[in-house]
């Protein structure tokens, strides 16, 4: 497995047991899947996102990827959920996360391999991408699905049926345009520190999310942002000007 290394900061969670599909497709904004690993998330009923994740079909259930920091949280709330589903929700510690550059940076779960090298660059490749994650850049109850671009990146379903805070995610994207989007802000040198108000003259157009040298992501209001750059006025962080950027994926809401 010299080729793949393991993801830093992230953890496994298996959902296992005769009734792991219908428990799950009640809940999460996209899949379960049937084969190959789909990225998702768990809202609340107002439509905010309380967890995001990767899940894979596994013998008997599901196993998630999901950030190390908020797994036990993520096993309690879909423990509240489970009621008399015929299903097993823990840690799975007998698994991790791996990255594989040879395949176009894929991740997977896999066996622990004590012998594998943890990589480095995952959140610089996960920045230049323009890919928010939880806990990285926003927490539970913060935000919604389309402010952190999960819409574009294949994070919700809108045509799979009821999950939990579907009304709300389906309202919004039903308006056609998005008041704030996750955009890439580049710069010279270290990042400016996580919340750091982004400005354009006397208008705040946002903050700074999860950054490393050269590069972050930021959390925009599109209409101040255009406005700026209708009126010529520098953007800045802090005190550093930063140029502001759609990720690849995004085309003009």
């Amino acid at each position: 497995m010299s080729d793949k290394k393991i993801l830093p900061g992230r953890a496994v969670v298996s959902v296992t047991g005769a009734d792991a599909t219908t428990l799950l497709s009640g809940l999460v904004t996209n899949g379960p899947p049937a084969k190959d690993a789909c990225f998702s998330a768990l809202l609340t009923p107002q439509g905010k996102i309380l967890f995001d994740f990767y899940i894979s079909p596994a013998p008997d259930g599901y196993l998630f990827d999901v950030a190390a920091d908020g797994a036990d949280a993520f096993v309690k709330r879909l423990t509240l959920y489970r009621l008399r589903a015929k299903v097993v929700i823990g840690r799975d510690e007998a698994h991790a996360v791996y990255s594989d550059a040879d395949d176009n940076d894929a991740r997977t779960i896999m066996a622990i391999d004590e012998n594998a090298s943890v990589d480095t660059d995952y959140h610089a490749r996960r920045i230049a991408a323009g890919v928010p994650e939880w806990g990285a850049d926003f927490g539970s109850d913060e935000l919604f699905p389309m402010d952190v671009n999960f819409d574009l990146i294949g994070g919700v379903d809108y045509k799979k049926g009821c999950f939990v805070g579907q009304e709300v995610a389906s309202r919004m994207k039903r308006k056609g345009s998005a008041r704030k989007r996750t955009l890439v802000a580049r710069f010279d040198g270290p990042p400016p520190p996580k919340e750091t108000p982004v400005t354009a003259g006397d208008s705040t157009l946002g903050h700074i999310m999860s950054g490393v040298d050269g590069s972050a992501l930021a959390l925009i209001r599109l209409d101040r942002w255009e406005n700026a750059l209708d009126a010529g006025d520098a953007i800045t962080a802090g005190e550093r000007t930063i140029e502001l950027s759609r990720p690849p994926y995004m085309t003009v809401d």
